[in-house]
């Protein structure tokens, strides 16, 4: 039934929802996640909100080593959810700039600009140049802090614009979810 179904709608896919056990229709383009599925990236998420959370009160108590540390942390995470919610493999390195061109176009369909994937790449590599020297310093010159509250700003700005892209994604999907259930 479901094979003549597809062959007679092919712009349409039957998804069946663990969590309301309804079947719904949607685009063959269009990612639908049950709200289980949602709530297991969100935990992901939500660690990405917390950790900007520290780097923040690490800026606020002048720790900005710490700060810009979390801030990487947090860049991060958040481009990990963003791979998640899209149904992406995340890479397995710090450095996920190549991974983030390639999904450029899966971005773009959740209104996503080829501007602030630009601005994601920046923030990644930036926060990965930037990664060591927030856990070590520089141990050639035996500098234990080296960085100042404009470099913890910067990360904390980064970790908010990709917060920014994660959440037009994340947002779209609740509302696909929300539409699937009904």
């Amino acid at each position: 039934m479901a094979e003549t179904l597809r062959a007679a709608f092919p712009t349409f896919v039957a998804v069946r929802t663990h969590i309301s056990e309804a079947t719904v229709r949607v685009r063959r383009d269009e990612r639908v996640l049950s709200y289980k599925e949602l709530a297991d990236v969100d935990a992901l998420y939500s660690r990405a909100k917390t950790v900007a959370d520290e780097a923040r009160t690490q800026l606020r108590s002048f720790n900005y080593d710490l700060a810009v540390r979390r801030g990487q942390e947090a860049v991060e995470l958040y481009i990990k959810s963003a791979f998640r919610f899209t149904g992406t493999e995340y890479p397995r390195s710090h450095d996920v700039g190549n991974a983030i061109y390639e999904v450029c176009q899966l971005l773009a369909q959740y209104g996503v600009t080829r501007e602030a994937v630009a601005r994601m790449i920046l923030a990644n590599s930036t926060m990965g140049l930037w990664r060591a020297p927030s856990f070590y310093g520089d141990e050639r010159l035996n500098v234990a802090k080296v960085f100042s509250d404009k470099e913890a700003e910067i990360a904390i700005r980064y970790a908010e614009e990709v917060r920014t892209v994660c959440d037009k994604v994340r947002n779209q999907l609740y509302q696909r979810a929300a539409s699937a259930t009904k």
